[in-house]
């Protein structure tokens, strides 16, 4: 069985001859992590960016017809069909110091059969350098976890464990 895979950009799909069905999966795209004014030393705590949720359906094509889709960036959602399947992105973390972190891309908000929600951004603590994880992404086997809180001055806090992806390190 053919696989198509596209990781950047829209365009169209065309259902090959004899294809009656077919399973799509979309990503939404991760948000940013905080802008930290400058790295590493220097710069300001941040919270992480959400992670992008995930979508998939089977869904009845016809041979020969073409069908939009849209792989989503940064903050920007993923689509097949206009929206058929639609995956919801993660949203960006917003301020400095430490800011307020990204929200995961919501299951709630996403249209397929099967739906998950990327991880929320972890939060960066005020007054220290340590900034929060990116949340992970979302994947066929589950929602992304969380990013982690930032620690200790000077430290780094993990990104949220992914399904089928992983989570930014936090800056």
């Amino acid at each position: 069985m053919a696989q198509d895979t596209y990781t950047s950009g829209s365009g169209n799909w065309t259902a090959p001859a004899g294809t009656w069905s077919v399973l799509v999966e979309c990503w939404g795209g991760g948000g940013n992590g905080g802008n930290g004014g400058g790295a590493p030393s220097g710069g300001v705590c941040v919270s992480g960016g959400g992670g992008g949720a995930y979508a998939a359906s089977t869904i009845a094509v016809i041979p020969g017809v073409s069908y939009p889709y849209s792989v989503g960036g940064t903050a920007t959602d993923s689509t097949f069909n206009t929206n058929v399947v639609v995956a919801k992105a993660g949203t960006s973390a917003s301020g400095g110091n430490p800011g307020t972190p990204g929200s995961g891309g919501a299951a709630g908000s996403c249209t397929g059969d099967t739906k998950y929600s990327g991880g929320n951004g972890g939060s960066a603590v005020a007054g220290q350098s340590a900034s929060g994880g990116g949340g992970g992404a979302a994947g066929p086997n589950g929602a992304g976890a969380a990013g982690t809180q930032g620690g200790a001055t000077g430290t780094y806090a993990p990104g949220g464990a992914g399904n089928n992806g992983s989570g930014g390190a936090g800056g």
